[in-house]
C-alpha cells in the first residue's frame, strides 16, 4: 500500500468507524506523525489503545504510596488508606456495577449481626409494594402485604 497523501510506502493503516461508514486512511511515516501523536516505541499496545479509547493520558495516582488505577486493577488491592480517596470514582463506578447499581451493602449479612437494619429495610420494602399494590388496586396483594408487615412489627389483629 501507498500513503494516501504521497507515493511513500504506507505504513501506518487506520480504519475508523463512524455510524456504520467505514473510513480507511494509509500513511507513511512522515504523514503519520503530522496528523497523530507520537507513539513512543517503548510503550506496550495494550496501555497506549486504553490510553486513546479513554482520552486519559494520565491516570490517576495515590498522593500517599503513588498506586495508579490499572495497578488497582491488576491486584484488587489498595496499597494504602490514602488509594481509596485518591481512586474513589472510580472505585465506587466498580462497586456500582458488582452490585446492579446499589451503592450500599445489598448482600447476606452475617448470622451473628443485628436484625435492627435488616428488618427496616424489609419493612420500607413492603410498605413501598403496599403503596404500589393499593394504587394498582390489587387489594388481595394489598392484604397478604399488610400482613406481612404486621408480622414485622409484631402487630396482631385488626390495628395498623
Amino acid at each position: 500500500m501507498k500513503c494516501d497523501q504521497c507515493d511513500k510506502p504506507a505504513v501506518v493503516h487506520e480504519t475508523v468507524i463512524t455510524a456504520g461508514v467505514q473510513t480507511t486512511v494509509h500513511l507513511c511515516a512522515e504523514h503519520a506523525m503530522v496528523q497523530m501523536h507520537h507513539v513512543p516505541a517503548s510503550a506496550p499496545i495494550a496501555e497506549l489503545l486504553a490510553a486513546h479509547l479513554t482520552g486519559q493520558r494520565h491516570q490517576p495516582a495515590c498522593g500517599g504510596c503513588g498506586m495508579t488505577l490499572a495497578e488497582f486493577r491488576k491486584h484488587n488491592l489498595a496499597g494504602c488508606s490514602a488509594c481509596f480517596d485518591a481512586l474513589s470514582p472510580v472505585i465506587d463506578q466498580a462497586i456500582q456495577r458488582a452490585q446492579g447499581g446499589a451503592t450500599a451493602h445489598c448482600g447476606r449479612a452475617p448470622a451473628r449481626r443485628d436484625d435492627a437494619e435488616a428488618r427496616q429495610a424489609y419493612r420500607a420494602r413492603l410498605l413501598s409494594d403496599l403503596e404500589q399494590a393499593v394504587a394498582a388496586e390489587r387489594y388481595e396483594v394489598a392484604a397478604q402485604v399488610r400482613n406481612a408487615l404486621r408480622e414485622v412489627d409484631g402487630i396482631t389483629g385488626q390495628q395498623a
